[in-house]
Order: C-alpha cells, then structure tokens, then sequence
C-alpha cells in the first residue's frame, strides 16, 4: 500500500472530540476509497461502505426522516451481517454526491455524534445535484491529491533519513553531495514522466514498465473525459474539453509564459472560455497557478488575475 499523508489528518480527526462528519473531496482516481478502505481496516471493528454510484438503490436509506435512529435501522435491515455500534463502526459514504439526501444527513449524523461517518466525492464542487440542505458547519473537510513527490519518493523505497537530510539542507541552504543531488533528479524526472495518480505509481513501482504505466494514463486521461461529458452543462462540454485538452500542449510550450485562450481555438477569448475554465476548477480537473507581484502574505493580494498557467490532474 502506498502510504500518504493525508492517513495521518484522518488519524488527527477522529482523535477530536465531539468531531464533525469528514468529508474526503478530491479528483478521480486520486486514491480516496482505498485510503479510506485501509484506514477503516486499521482502525475500527466494523466498516460499512456505501458507493452510490454502485449501489443506487442505497438511496432508500436517507429518504423521508433522516434521524440517525431511522437510517441505522435502515443500514442494519441493509446490511444484516454488520454490528453496528457506535464508535466500533465507520460508515464510508462514497461518491456522495449522487444523493443528494445523504450529503443533508451529515448534518445529524454529525449532531448525534455516536457514529463515525466519512464521506468522498469527486464532483461535488460542480454542483449538479444540490443538496435540500447542505450540511454547513457539521463537516470538516480533507482535500486529497495525488501524490506529491516527497510521496512518490516514499513508494520508490526513499527513507526518511534521506528525505529528512534533504529537507534539513535545502532549510539551511547547505549544498547537497552531488551523488545525492544526481540521483535526486533522475527521481524527480521520473515523478514528472509518471505523475502522481496512485495506480499509475503502484504500477511502475511494481513493474518499472513505461509501456504498462502508459496505458493506465491514457484510460484515466478518458475517464476525466467522461466526467466533462457527463457531467458539463450542454453549454460547457465542448468548450471544457477543448481547454482541457490544450493543456499538455501549453504547458510545455516554451514561448508561452501563460495560459492563452487563443491556443484552444483559433480566435479564442477569455469572453468565450473563461466559464468552462471555471467548471473545470470546480470539478478539480485543473488548478490554477497566477503570476504574483510580491511574494507577501496573502498571495492571492498579489495575483495577477488574468496572468497564469493551468496545471491538471492529469495522470501524467
């Protein structure tokens, strides 16, 4: 199992006392359900977990009165082989967003707080389906990504010593041996060859195959493709999937200093694509890095609004 940092903010969560409902929120296939999946391994007696978009009938659960007596006797009647007590389970709602009443129900989950809950969603930023009541207040909220390159030198067998070396020289400005330094970079030309998605990482960490990890990019580059055509408005799916695909391209132009509207489409313009850049962040698909005109607190005081790179999820 690949080990991630986010193990140890859900750790800190259920230390809290009188702690919310968590809700886990992230792009597809960064790794939500499997973190969540070990960690309830790991740490409680019990684990139900239901996936909406699997299991749509689920549903059922939180229609009509949504009183935590009410929907354990619905889970208990759902999953008769469980024993549901509170603090010995943790009840997993994944892809929460496709219920609309579950994402309500954190609410008093959270206010009866006998019961661990943790939620996940992939689209709830977009908000194509909006909850009766969203549940302000009552959820605390973990963002999740793919790994990050102190991560992914984690999952190539790097130890901690040498990690901590590194961080403690680059803190006090100190050169690095270059063998040290050498085989660094050849780790960080990997990580940006392969990128962060778990699946991917595992793969390569198993096989060492370019060819093997290749493949699983191009299918997780589809699925994203998807998601636009599924869930983007009929307005956006066209011009969402035009800026989306263009990115790869901008990126590594070198003459390009930022994002250009007119690399998507000849004549293009911000009038016409800045909303589907907008769903696109939304949807956690891309994340945007603006120019700053002072490195000062807060950074976002200092941005250039209308200067900046995209960076995606992209699996690679």
């Amino acid at each position: 199992m690949l080990n991630r940092k986010a193990t140890a903010e859900i750790e800190n969560w259920i230390k809290t006392k009188n702690k919310k409902c968590l809700l886990v929120q992230g792009p597809r296939q960064v790794g939500k359900t499997y973190l969540i999946e070990h960690f309830a391994q790991n740490h409680y007696k019990e684990f139900i977990e239901i996936n909406f978009k699997e299991l749509p009938s689920a549903r059922e659960i939180f229609i009509g009165d949504l009183s935590v007596d009410k929907m354990i006797m619905a889970l208990k009647f759902r999953f008769p082989e469980k024993k549901i007590l509170p603090k010995k389970i943790l009840i997993f709602l994944d892809e929460i967003q496709e219920c609309e009443e579950a994402i309500t129900s954190l609410k008093f989950w959270a206010i009866d707080n006998r019961f661990d809950v943790i939620a996940s969603s992939s689209l709830l930023g977009i908000d194509y389906r909006r909850a009766s009541s969203y549940p302000v207040g009552y959820v605390d909220y973990l963002k999740l990504y793919g790994l990050d390159f102190e991560e992914f030198l984690w999952a190539m067998g790097i130890s901690s010593e040498m990690i901590n070396f590194i961080k403690d020289s680059l803190k006090s400005n100190s050169i690095i041996p270059s063998a040290i330094n050498s085989q660094m970079m050849s780790y960080y030309r990997q990580y940006i060859a392969i990128g962060g998605m778990p699946e991917v990482v595992q793969k390569y960490v198993d096989t060492k195959d370019f060819r093997a990890i290749d493949k699983i990019q191009r299918n997780l580059l589809m699925g994203y493709q998807y998601d636009i055509a599924h869930y983007a408005s009929v307005a956006e799916k066209v011009k969402a999937e035009k800026c989306y695909l263009s990115l790869a391209k901008q990126l590594l132009d070198k003459e390009n200093h930022k994002f250009q509207y007119k690399e998507v489409e000849n004549g293009g313009r911000a009038q016409k694509y800045y909303s589907s850049i907008e769903w696109l962040i939304r949807a956690d698909i891309i994340h945007l890095s603006r120019l700053v005109t002072d490195i000062r607190f807060d950074l976002d005081d200092y941005a250039i609004d209308d200067f900046f790179r995209i960076l995606s999820e992209n699996p690679r």
